[in-house]
């Protein structure tokens, strides 16, 4: 697998590397202005396997599902919009750590939300799963897209690439 020594590849893992803390940050941040929504202090806690934000929203009228789905909704949102304008997408290199972030979000959000007590239980495994799913993305579309921005030949009957 000679991908490692292209350059757009290791842009690629560059981009995808310094991303990922911030979206961690921004993730948490979000479910911090639900806080600040409802006129509660958020305490917020990022550490490394350990981020998480608490209010305190005692017997209020909370829309638990916002909350809960709005960290990976929003990040998700965030990483999604560099994919629409034409200049991002002409650096392939940019596509595959970008996409990678948004599914990772997609994941925990949809953990978050549906899975709520067993987040709350497993919530250092969760992370280790957003790192898994973004890793694979990341990977699944290194190897089905050149980072030269051409398209590989599908696997034949055989499994292996052909070109005709």
């Amino acid at each position: 697998m000679n991908l490692l020594f292209n350059r757009n590849m290791i842009l690629s893992l560059v981009l995808l590397g310094s991303l990922l803390v911030p979206g961690i940050w921004l993730h948490e941040y979000a479910h911090a202005a639900v806080c600040l929504l409802y006129e509660v202090e958020p305490e917020i806690t990022i550490k490394p396997m350990e981020s998480r934000v608490m209010c305190d929203f005692d017997s209020m009228n909370v829309n638990w599902y916002l909350y809960w789905a709005a960290g990976g909704i929003v990040t998700g949102l965030v990483f999604v919009i560099p994919l629409a304008f034409r200049r991002i997408r002409r650096h392939v290199w940019t596509i595959p750590p970008l996409a990678a972030i948004v599914v990772g979000q997609a994941f925990t959000a949809y953990v978050e939300t549906m899975y709520h007590e067993l987040y709350i239980l497993w919530h250092g495994y969760v992370e280790i799963g957003y790192f898994v799913v973004v890793l694979a993305v990341f990977v699944y579309l290194v190897e089905s897209h050149d980072t030269t921005g051409t398209k590989k030949p599908a696997l034949d009957s055989t499994g292996s690439r052909s070109c005709s």
